[in-house]
């Protein structure tokens, strides 16, 4: 079982070395457009958890994510089974 601590490891690594932002220092209601957090970086952070954790994410699941609220609560799911 993949642990919710792990991916938000991978994905605060990701945001620092492709968008310089730092994971802990952002508000959930914060937009992920706003971040500069385009489709092609949601593309390349869920292909590297996908790889590196095994989750499965449908395009349906990232079309409503718009902040970073949406996305936190859609890796709690999936990093439960859910």
């Amino acid at each position: 079982m993949n642990s919710y601590e792990a991916i938000l490891r991978d994905v605060a690594e990701f945001l620092a070395t492709n968008y310089d932002i730092a994971l802990h220092s952002l508000a959930p209601e914060a937009t992920l457009e706003d971040l500069g957090f385009d489709s092609l970086g949601m593309f390349s952070v869920m292909t590297l958890l996908e790889n590196k954790h095994g989750l499965r994410f449908e395009g349906a699941m990232l079309g409503g994510l718009r902040t970073v609220g949406d996305l936190l609560a859609l890796l709690r799911a999936q990093s439960s089974g859910a």
